[in-house]
């Protein structure tokens, strides 16, 4: 059983996580009738076919870490914020980035029309292909932010890759939306790394969660 407001899990009077009142405003996972429409980061964890498909991607990367251990990270990623919205998390998270001295290198904007809780769940197997550590997952009702480490190579310094994750009105209908920054402190040029990242994230999420996708202004 679940909490409505965070998607940790709860069983007894009041969340772990955010300590919301669980009388009444509990969901369970055999309650849902379609994950891939879920948004909750935590909820869409507790379904094994995410975890399989999570597992399998992680098994692929060439640094060699396990399904497992990348799974365990990602448990340990989430941190629960209640019932906000993006634009909340954003003016949390962008002033810390501008005091650390963080420079954005790359950015790219798309739209699909896949389901939002497919797209978050590609988006966490793309990370995971391409060994970049899941360090930090906020929630907001209406989507989430994935903040993953961009391994040093020869191209450049360690670097960090923050993806949001959100439903966007269009027209008559909700589309998804995801927005992804790719940022490596300390250097002028990172010869093509940043495009590299943004491309294969961009190509997996055409790819493995369906609908067409659309650069977004």
């Amino acid at each position: 059983m679940y909490c409505s407001h965070c998607g940790a899990e709860g069983a007894h009077n009041f969340c772990s996580q955010c300590g919301r009142p669980l009388t009444g405003d509990i969901v369970s996972a055999e309650v849902i009738e379609d994950w891939r429409e879920e948004v909750r980061y935590a909820v869409l964890l507790h379904f094994g076919e995410v975890r399989d498909q999570i597992a399998a991607a992680a098994a692929q990367a060439r640094q060699g870490m396990t399904g497992e251990q990348f799974l365990e990270l990602a448990d340990k990623a989430f941190v629960p914020l209640g019932g906000i919205s993006l634009v909340t998390v954003s003016s949390l998270v962008v002033p810390l980035y501008a005091r650390l001295g963080i420079q954005t290198g790359k950015q790219r904007v798309a739209e699909t029309t896949a389901p939002i809780g497919q797209v978050i769940v590609t988006a966490v197997c793309s990370l995971a292909k391409f060994g970049r550590e899941l360090k930090r997952v906020q929630q907001a009702h209406d989507g989430c932010v994935l903040q993953a480490t961009l391994p040093s190579d020869w191209r450049s310094f360690a670097g960090e890759l923050v993806i949001t994750i959100e439903h966007a009105p269009r027209d008559n209908h909700v589309v998804t939306r995801i927005q992804a920054h790719a940022k490596i402190p300390g250097q002028w040029y990172d010869w093509g790394k940043s495009n590299q990242c943004l491309n294969q994230l961009f190509a997996d999420v055409q790819g493995l969660a369906g609908g067409e996708l659309r650069a977004s202004a």
